[in-house]
């Protein structure tokens, strides 16, 4: 759910809560006068399966909820006691309550050991395909070890190709883990890959990235010069090779080349401002684990672009070095705030970093400093905008300590 879908639920959720408390009040307010205790019992028997029903979103608890109001309705309309229609209205939901928290759960486990059981004592593998759609995740795992374990690849190979293009995200994830665990047998790993190759050139970005995400696994475990990530210029398909040679065991093979390969393909994804702003934020999560020598050696190359990104500017926070200073500086000034503001939180970090030593690349920072405020001032004269003067401030402290005795 979005920020904006959250936002409107907590809307929603909040305006029918005060609907039925100012329904119920008068009620409650009778059955009170004389017993608070009674009263405090029947305030908090009516609100927790009314909050539950709402903030979980489940029909059930929706049709639940709309039960009690009109059992609450009709026994107020036929002059029932106040205690008697507050016990009707409590009844729908805590019949959902019990529902939610206990049978339902219960049933689920139930289920999953059945399914665990029927998984490991199937022979067939058309059958146990048919587990990697459950909806117990142990249970998919489960199939798909099985499936790409104990099953030559004539038996499974064709059966997991047709459930990789299932309908359910969930069933095609355990399908693609099949695939990578039969891409180990001796004669499984030519199929597997020329699949997984088939459909990352799919003209579709969703399906394109999940096959990519499984091929850069098997790359990661093979030979990476006959890996096609480099040669994709699709920033999700990208971001999906990425993150399969990340997830591949250890991620490097003594070289640091598949985390270099992994550093370069993310870089190029931050690097461009009209990437989609959640890929690029996806992007730069997984940067968090790669080393921070190949994460600056994938991005330094890219600030001598005409455009950058703040994504790729925030790289250099906790990897920049000296010598990235004068490149830096020069976006200090750019016409984004998010990248002058990007530039500068860089900056300062290498400055401290260094404790303002730059050695020889101080000058050059100095010179890219001063031109970027000064650009500033130009176009927002101070007390212009509020922004642009906290900027203004902090490349003025940045050239002073670089202007220090010694710096």
């Amino acid at each position: 759910m979005s920020g904006a879908s959250r936002f409107q639920h907590f809307i929603a959720v909040s305006v029918l809560l005060l609907g039925v408390a100012l329904m119920l009040a008068p009620q409650l307010a009778l059955v009170g006068r004389g017993q608070p205790t009674l009263g405090l019992v029947m305030t908090v028997a009516v609100s927790v399966p009314t909050v539950l029903g709402l903030t979980r979103l489940t029909q059930l608890g929706c049709g639940a909820l709309l039960g009690a109001v009109a059992l609450h309705l009709v026994a107020r309309a036929v002059g029932r006691p106040a205690l008697e229609a507050l016990l009707l209205f409590a009844a729908p939901g805590w019949v959902f309550v019990a529902w939610e928290l206990g049978l339902r759960p219960l049933l689920a486990r139930l289920e999953e050991r059945r399914a665990l059981a029927t998984v490991d004592a199937t022979p067939d593998a058309v059958t146990l395909a048919a587990f990697l759609g459950h909806a117990s995740a142990p249970v998919r795992e489960r199939a798909a070890r099985r499936l790409g374990n104990l099953f030559a690849p004539e038996a499974a190979f064709p059966v997991l190709r047709e459930r990789s293009l299932a309908g359910d995200e969930r069933e095609r994830e355990a399908a693609y883990s099949a695939l990578r665990a039969l891409a180990r047998h001796p004669d499984g790993w030519t199929p597997v890959r020329d699949l997984l190759r088939e459909r990352a050139r799919d003209p579709a970005d969703v399906p394109a990235a999940e096959a990519a995400l499984s091929l850069a696994q098997l790359d990661a475990l093979g030979d990476l010069v006959a890996s096609e990530a480099p040669g994709e210029a699709r920033p999700a398909v990208r971001l999906a090779y990425a993150e399969g040679l990340l997830r591949a065991t250890g991620a490097s093979d003594g070289t640091g080349s598949r985390s270099s390969l992994a550093a370069t393909l993310l870089a190029q994804v931050l690097g461009e401002p009209s990437v989609d702003d959640a890929i690029r934020a996806a992007a730069l999560e997984a940067m968090d684990r790669v080393p921070g020598r190949e994460v600056r050696a994938a991005a330094c190359p890219l600030l001598a672009r005409q455009q950058v990104t703040a994504e790729l500017l925030w790289l250099f926070v906790d990897n920049g070095q000296p010598e990235d200073a004068p490149l830096l500086a020069r976006w200090v000034a750019d016409d984004a705030y998010e990248v002058c503001n990007a530039a500068v939180e860089a900056l300062e970090a290498i400055v401290d970093r260094a404790d303002d030593q730059l050695g020889a690349h101080g000058a050059g920072a100095r010179a890219a400093l001063q031109a970027g405020r000064a650009r500033l001032r130009e176009v927002h004269p101070e007390g212009e905008n509020r922004l642009a003067d906290g900027l203004v401030e902090r490349l003025t402290a940045l050239d002073d300590a670089l202007a220090a005795p010694g710096a």
